[in-house]
């Protein structure tokens, strides 16, 4: 959201920019580094921020960086990487906590069965869409726990107790 101005007129601020935590995989070992990081982020949007605390400064299979974009345009699904030698590398964009929308033409204002652009994609008999939820990124699940690790949260699981007696839900599970 942007910053409040005092008598500024509402439709001068811009709503059509939001953060997203991006992951970007597929990039080469030797290329996972801030200043990739930054460069990859640049061309995707404002770089907002870098998830840089995982494993002593590296990523794993993936980098981690906050971007604003511009919900008004379709997501990117992928970024060219041309490395020292020339050589191109693609890479793949997963938007985390990405909210419904259209798999016709990538934007969040609709969903598919309301895109003004659904008769053309059925006359043209393609079955394929050019996005889909393979632009989520995957919370959760098996990897959760290495994701809390990463961002210094602990989990802890047990009982919980209120002044030392179990809670009602506790008792009617026989905790």
């Amino acid at each position: 959201m942007p910053p409040f101005v005092k008598d500024q007129d509402l439709d001068a601020y811009a709503f059509n920019l939001t953060p997203f935590w991006l992951r970007i995989f597929n990039i080469p070992f030797e290329y996972m580094d801030r200043q990739v990081a930054m460069d990859v982020g640049k061309a995707i949007g404002e770089v907002v921020d870098i998830d840089w605390g995982d494993r002593d400064g590296g990523w794993t299979e993936y980098i981690r960086i906050r971007v604003m974009i511009d919900v008004f345009k379709p997501f990117r699904r992928v970024v060219h990487l041309v490395g020292s030698d020339g050589a191109e590398t693609v890479c793949v964009i997963k938007y985390e906590r990405l909210p419904a929308f259209c798999y016709i033409c990538g934007l969040i204002s609709h969903s598919t069965k309301k895109c003004h652009r659904k008769e053309e994609h059925i006359k043209s008999n393609d079955i394929s869409f050019q996005y889909g939820s393979w632009l989520r990124a995957q919370i959760g699940g098996p990897n959760q726990n290495r994701g809390n690790w990463r961002n210094g949260i602990k989990v802890i699981i047990g009982k919980k107790e209120i002044d030392g007696e179990p809670t009602e839900r506790n008792r009617e599970m026989g905790r």
